[in-house]
């Protein structure tokens, strides 16, 4: 599998992150990252811990900070039709919808893809990973640019390579942080 190609990539301004919405990618170059979503500077999102709701997004950036954590912000043009009241109680509706990250039932893409769906319009019955859903974003011009935290040195030219996973990895990556858990 080739590599995934971000363009265009630019240093975070960490106050634009208080409005907007931003798709988050932790740890961008690991297999697989993780996915959460920034709405007003709220992060939502769901683990095998979990979901998170309405968390500040400085606490996320204070341990992207701490621990020099390679992270992706996809900022995302406000969906037309909804207010900001109405866009939080749209990502908090989707996101208790899924207790939890298991294998079988849910990624931390799952959510994420709900939300585009009824926000956006996205088409996501054939996304089953960040690299599917990406270019929809893209063809939709819902994506207004790429910003990133602790990747210069990974980066030519403004371009980040993300290694490409499957859905099998995303399993195998779910089942391991289930095991360690229960540890």
């Amino acid at each position: 599998m080739s590599d995934f190609k971000i363009l265009n990539l630019q240093p975070l301004n960490e106050q634009e992150l208080n409005c907007g919405v931003y798709l988050l990618i932790l740890n961008a170059r690991t297999v697989p990252p993780h996915i959460s979503l920034t709405v007003s500077g709220k992060v939502y999102g769901v683990n095998t811990k979990g979901p998170t709701f309405d968390k500040d997004v400085n606490v996320y950036l204070n341990y992207i900070k701490k621990y020099n954590t390679e992270s992706v912000f996809v900022r995302l043009n406000l969906p037309s039709l909804y207010t900001d009241e109405e866009m939080l109680s749209s990502v908090r509706k989707v996101v208790k919808a899924y207790p939890r990250v298991d294998i079988g039932a849910a990624t931390c893409l799952t959510p994420i893809k709900e939300f585009m769906n009824s926000a956006y319009q996205t088409e996501v019955h054939d996304v089953h990973l960040l690299f599917d859903l990406l270019p929809k974003l893209q063809s939709q011009n819902i994506i207004e640019g790429y910003y990133q935290m602790n990747l210069d040195d990974a980066m030519r030219k403004g371009e980040l390579s993300m290694k490409r996973y499957s859905v099998f990895e995303v399993n195998e990556a779910i089942h391991k942080s289930l095991l360690n858990e229960t540890i």
